[in-house]
């Protein structure tokens, strides 16, 4: 957003009153914001245009380099950017995973980020992501997981029955592992903001030793952010492309995955020539073709085929897109 004169000369030596008339004659010549002054005219160019400006060209001078200031942003080595993001990727631990080494070894989910999790009904979007929260607060005591529930269809009792076979898969102990798991019902946009709000808000005061929210997850997405897109109006596209942002700023400050699982539609075929067999019917994430841009990862959960599951075993087919890559697996 554009920084307006008015406001940046509060950032200078002198009182703003000092400033006044050189303001105005800006003003007058259609430059309001640091934009203008750096972007319009040279400095040589602009003094001869501004009588307060002849009288003392230090000030404007002055103005110039505080509008420059403001529009560029200090530079970091990347060496130490590289440094910041280790140690902050350590203090993260391990990613989360499935705890099937065939999925884990291909899926390779990350250690913070937003990740889509679409596909039809009955493709296990839920088990698959209810299995991986719970995988990663077994092996990770101080972990927990907040699970936003916008229909009220979430299962304590499918919850329970995953851990107990987690535990006797990986001979451990599931001690709280139910208690860090918390669900909150929500039905709309302003509730999903509080709750995003009040973890920021306990994450920034939390001391060493206490809990760390490692998960988001909403289950799912699609009713809180479907309605609002239509053809009619563009608010509903705006309000996702804000919300959608937000989450992913949460998920990098506090270094934690968002899981969003989504529904999805049938995808409109090409259209085929006459007497041809028209193309086989295909899915797609629902909320619009600008949704999947909006996250890191992407999977899309289908039925496998006959033939998969008798070579594989499979009952379902994860099809993993990731810069700008896609590859199948079978779970």
């Amino acid at each position: 957003m554009p920084i307006r004169l008015r406001a940046l000369v509060s950032s200078l030596s002198l009182s703003r009153d000092a400033y006044e008339d050189l303001i105005t004659d800006l003003e007058g010549l259609d430059i309001t914001t640091a934009d203008d002054l750096v972007l319009r005219y040279a400095f040589e160019e602009l003094l001869p245009l501004i009588s307060a400006a002849k009288a003392n060209p230090s000030r404007l001078k002055e103005l110039c380099d505080a509008a420059v200031a403001s529009l560029v942003p200090d530079p970091v080595l990347g060496s130490d950017l590289y440094a910041t993001e280790s140690e902050f990727r350590l203090g993260l631990g391990d990613c989360p995973q499935l705890g099937a080494i065939n999925v884990d070894l291909s899926l390779r989910l990350p250690l913070y980020g937003v990740v889509e999790v679409a596909g039809l009904p009955n493709t296990g979007k839920t088990l698959l992501v209810l299995q991986t929260v719970l995988n990663y607060l077994l092996g990770h005591p101080r972990a927990s997981a907040h699970w936003i529930d916008p229909l009220g269809v979430f299962s304590p009792e499918g919850a329970s029955q995953v851990t107990r076979e987690l535990v006797l898969r990986n001979a451990s102990e599931s001690e709280d592992v139910l208690s860090r798991l918390q669900i909150a019902g929500c039905t709309d946009l302003a509730a999903v903001y509080d709750i995003l709000d009040g973890i920021t808000s306990q994450a920034k005061t939390s001391t060493e030793g206490a809990r760390q929210t490692r998960f988001i997850v909403i289950d799912p997405i699609t009713p809180l952010l479907g309605p609002g897109l239509t053809n009619e109006s563009s608010k509903g596209h705006a309000n996702m492309v804000t919300f959608m942002r937000h989450l992913a700023s949460v998920s990098r400050e506090l270094g934690l995955v968002c899981f969003l699982i989504n529904t999805a539609t049938k995808a409109t075929p090409p259209p085929t020539q006459t007497g041809k067999t028209p193309p086989p019917t295909t899915y797609k994430p629902s909320l619009g073709p600008s949704y999947s841009y909006l996250t890191d990862t992407s999977l899309f959960l289908s039925r496998a085929s006959s033939d998969s599951r008798r070579d594989v075993k499979a009952e379902f087919q994860i099809k993993v897109t990731k810069f700008g890559k896609a590859v199948r697996v079978y779970w």
